[in-house]
Order: C-alpha cells, then structure tokens, then sequence
C-alpha cells in the first residue's frame, strides 16, 4: 500500500495550486546497461522509459532527507512508498 492514499495526493495537489505553490523535486532512474558508448547508453535508456514500468527515486529538493520509490506500474494508491535505505550508484 502506498504512502499516500490517491485522496490525500489530491489534497496536496490542491493546496499547493490554491497557495500558487510547486515543490520542487529530484527524480533519480538508475539503470545499468551495456552500450558501445555514453550516448547509445542514453538512447537506449531512453528508449525504455517511453515504454514504461520503471521504478523512479524521487525527494523533495527542500533538504528533506525522505525518499520515495515510486512504481508507474502500480495502481496510484499503492505507487508511492517511503524508501528507508536508498544508497545512489552514482556518488
């Protein structure tokens, strides 16, 4: 079950349109993959994510130390979940 439930997600949207407000986030997708270069790397990833079901990081840029796993595939009240252990492969 998701962190959130797709009423209360709602409820944040709302409030941030009603205050004018956008919080700014970053959203991390690693994937490994085998390529012959850095560019055939990124076009190849790019082409997996118009395709779907990944699993994205994302935290809010506010100095917050939560982060979140969400699942695209998922029903959006399951598709956020708190991340306790998230470690970058890129440090």
């Amino acid at each position: 079950m998701g962190i959130y439930s797709e009423e209360e997600d709602q409820n944040v949207i709302e409030y941030n349109k009603s205050m004018k407000k956008q919080i700014t986030y970053k959203v991390v997708l690693e994937i490994e993959v085998q390529a012959e270069s850095p560019l055939q790397a990124a076009k190849t990833v790019q082409e997996w994510v118009r395709d779907g079901g990944f699993q994205f990081y994302v935290q809010p840029c506010d100095k917050s130390e939560k982060v979140f796993s969400v699942d695209l595939s998922e029903e959006d009240e399951n598709a956020v979940l708190e991340t306790l252990n998230y470690t970058p492969m890129i440090k």
